[in-house]
């Protein structure tokens, strides 16, 4: 941190337990978060694999890579990425109709 950034390593350490404290940690309090991850994304160890919140669910999609569940549907998509755009669809229409009388 401190050669990339210039932040003091024990100041960064405070900062994030101090987040972690605030948000959960590796249990997020949190709703209407929809945690896609794909099994070739090299970013998916760093996201939410085993914690389990019925108000943000979270997928594991074999056979696909980073943000692909983001991109329009082809006929090209493996059943995985398929279903779980299907997931997110329902998950967005059930948060909105929280909002919406």
């Amino acid at each position: 941190c401190i050669d990339a950034y210039g932040i003091d390593p024990e100041a960064a350490d405070f900062q994030t337990e101090q987040t972690n404290v605030l948000y959960g940690g590796n249990e997020p309090r949190i709703s209407n978060v929809f945690y896609a991850n794909g099994s070739i994304d090299p970013w998916h160890p760093l996201s939410n694999l085993s914690f389990d919140n019925p108000e943000s669910p979270r997928v594991y999609m074999t056979g696909t890579s980073h943000c692909q569940d983001m991109y329009a549907t082809t006929e090209d998509d493996v059943p995985p990425l398929a279903a779980t755009r299907d997931l997110q669809l329902q998950s967005m229409k059930a948060w909105i109709q929280e909002w919406v009388p």
